[in-house]
């Protein structure tokens, strides 16, 4: 699966709520076993706080993690990183 399954519902949210969302496609077993889809995260959250910002003047410190399934163990283990 990739985030496009998520874009219907995604973008309404990004709509109603006035923030930009980024979805994460990150790598997954067996193809790419843990820990690269944990630094695929990763590389997605600092993009997120030092590229975004830039480009769209956005408030990138103000940034929620969110992951359903493998995303939510995913967002759990970067939190865990980022402590």
């Amino acid at each position: 699966m990739s985030s496009f399954i998520h874009q219907t519902y995604t973008r309404i949210w990004s709509k109603n709520i006035n923030v930009p969302i980024i979805s994460v496609d990150y790598g997954k077993a067996p193809e790419c076993p843990f820990p690269g889809g944990l630094y695929d995260c990763f590389e997605a959250y600092m993009w997120t706080l030092y590229v975004f910002r830039q480009i769209y003047d956005a408030d990138s410190f103000r940034v929620v993690l969110v992951g359903d399934s493998a995303g939510g163990n995913l967002v759990a283990a970067l939190i865990n990183m980022l402590i």
